[in-house]
């Protein structure tokens, strides 16, 4: 298992919500033969929802993310594209 801590700030802009997020994607790296560059690196994510839970006396602070595929280029522009998941 590959745990990975994103941290926001809570005062950003007074909005901790909608801050976007980039983390390596280890899974996707592990599998591919070539070198990969760029954004083809990470997982792309914007934060939802910080919010906390408590079990066991214990409190833990999450996060609700959305997640975005990269669909490719555009051909125009030759930048990345991405789509929520």
């Amino acid at each position: 298992m590959i745990k990975t801590t994103i941290r926001c700030n809570s005062n950003f802009f007074g909005q901790p919500r909608f801050d976007w997020i980039t983390i390596y994607d280890w899974e996707d790296l592990a599998k591919r033969q070539e070198d990969v560059y760029g954004l083809d690196k990470f997982k792309i994510g914007q934060v939802r929802l910080l919010f906390s839970i408590k079990q066991n006396g214990i409190q833990h602070k999450l996060a609700y993310i959305q997640w975005f595929n990269i669909d490719g280029r555009d051909p125009e522009t030759k930048m990345n594209t991405a789509s929520r998941s």
